[in-house]
């Protein structure tokens, strides 16, 4: 099982990465929207493609953080479904946005990928062998994954009827903040910081109640 010094190396690894994919999708944002070959149409686009490309990258934290050793055979067949689906819808999405341009495709992947999040954190909150890591699933599931779900599918229901004007750039630039945003809090709840945001404050608030 990965050490505590091993999970926080890797969630500076997918901080890394992330500032690294943000990095490029604003040096090459130019480059992205010149015609020809793969290329995006918008420049919210390019910061669509940002948010897909990290969250395949995402994938690989759920795989290594959980220990597969030991659990049963449903428990990981039910991990390596919610993965496959995490990771190949973001494949899926980066290609109708590049390649055979679909701008709908993407864009509803992107809003599907919510709920792929808020299985997989449901799933590790109930079945993670480690108590503080069930905790922070369980945080991420409240805080990054459910209000994501609900208001990703308010804004695709509203979509569905309003295809107009600049649509795309609009859907396209609210899906990147989204995934961008959500993968964010994710991190913020799988480093601990809130747990111990929580304590300090109850530790105070104890220590104020106690004088």
């Amino acid at each position: 099982m990965p050490t505590e010094r091993f999970h926080r190396g890797l969630i500076w690894v997918m901080v890394g990465s992330s500032i690294l994919i943000v990095a490029l999708a604003a040096i090459f944002e130019t480059r992205l929207t010149t015609h020809g070959g793969w290329y995006c149409r918008c420049v919210w686009e390019v910061w669509e493609l940002a948010g897909l490309a990290w969250s395949i990258l995402i994938v690989f934290y759920y795989f290594i953080d959980y220990e597969l050793a030991g659990r049963s055979d449903l428990d990981k067949t039910t991990l390596f479904i919610l993965c496959f689906f995490c990771a190949s819808m973001p494949g899926v999405g980066i290609y109708y946005l590049l390649r055979d341009y679909q701008p709908l495709v993407p864009i509803a992947l992107g809003v599907a990928l919510n709920l792929v999040y808020c299985g997989l954190d449901l799933f590790l909150a109930v079945h993670h062998p480690k108590s503080e890591k069930r905790q922070s699933y369980h945080a991420s599931f409240l805080i990054a994954d459910m209000p994501m779900v609900i208001a990703s599918f308010v804004f695709f229901v509203w979509l569905l009827y309003h295809f107009e004007g600049e649509w795309v750039a609009f859907a396209s630039g609210l899906v990147a903040f989204q995934l961008l945003t959500c993968n964010w809090i994710f991190l913020v709840t799988q480093s601990g910081l809130m747990r111990t945001m929580a304590s300090a404050t109850g530790s105070a608030v104890a220590q104020g109640d106690g004088t």
